[in-house]
């Protein structure tokens, strides 16, 4: 089975216990410059290496995930996911590739179509450009637009890194856009916070004035037009590595070996 790129950061973390710390590396190579060691740094050095050499593993947060794809491809079970992150993501995905390319510069620019494969994971970049890919993600508020962040998300990471193997590039970058929030989705959200209101202060109606208050506070939530363009847009770049790539197939292939296992006692 080939994992998405947009899921692999379901499966790629390491078991704690299973691998070696930075501090224990550190004493490891304390251990290993020693000309003589006593017994008891003997046993340490050997726990280490073995720490270090081990064969990686899932985490369970990977079995877990698993375990739902599992559910999934047999019965049909699958967790409600709230859809209006998605749906936002979709309908305003050619707005958000406007709106880079006129941040960045790079104005003949078309979504890409093509679908990538290869034996372990496939993807649908958005953008592939001369010198990079390019992955647009629409905020769905302005909540969720990472202003002050400066370490791209480990599954965007991940995702990114699968695109640069499936299509050979070696820079990619994932872009957040601010894009207003079409106005059917808006409703939805805006009656969503009225029924919380209202479950909150346990009324049946809220007053004219409190309405235009809920309205008024989410309204700048969800339109951007006041925000300069070059301020809507915020970009990760990443580069390829391959040490991460060969440990994209090492993870793919033990996910796929649960998964088979999950398979085989429903």
């Amino acid at each position: 089975m080939r994992f998405r790129a947009s899921e692999l950061g379901h499966i790629m973390a390491d078991e704690r216990s299973a691998v070696i710390t930075p501090t224990q590396l550190k004493e490891l190579n304390r251990l290993l410059e020693k000309i003589s060691l006593t017994d008891l740094q003997a046993v340490r050095r050997d726990e280490l290496i073995a720490k270090r050499d081990a064969p990686p593993v899932l985490s369970q947060g990977a079995k877990t995930y698993i375990q739902k794809k599992a559910l999934h491809h047999k019965y049909g079970i699958e967790d409600t996911i709230e859809s209006r992150y998605l749906d936002k993501g979709i309908i305003c995905e050619d707005e958000a590739v406007q709106i880079y390319a006129t941040v960045s510069g790079e104005h003949l620019i078309f979504k890409n179509e093509e679908h990538f494969n290869n034996d372990f994971v496939q993807g649908t970049p958005d953008l592939i450009l001369e010198d990079r890919i390019v992955d647009i993600k629409c905020s769905w508020s302005l909540d969720s637009f990472p202003f002050f962040e400066d370490k791209l998300k480990t599954l965007y990471f991940y995702q990114v890194q699968a695109y640069m193997w499936l299509t050979d590039k070696s820079k990619a970058e994932v872009a957040y856009v601010l894009v207003n929030t079409p106005d059917h989705l808006f409703q939805q959200e805006l009656e969503r916070e009225k029924w919380k209101v209202k479950d909150t202060q346990g009324v049946l109606d809220l007053t004219a004035e409190m309405e235009s208050d809920i309205y008024e506070e989410l309204i700048l939530k969800h339109n951007f037009d006041r925000i300069p363009f070059d301020k809507r847009v915020k970009r990760f770049y990443v580069e390829a590595d391959q040490t991460i790539q060969w440990k994209i197939q090492e993870k793919v292939k033990l996910a796929n070996e649960y998964f088979n296992e999950v398979i085989e006692a429903l």
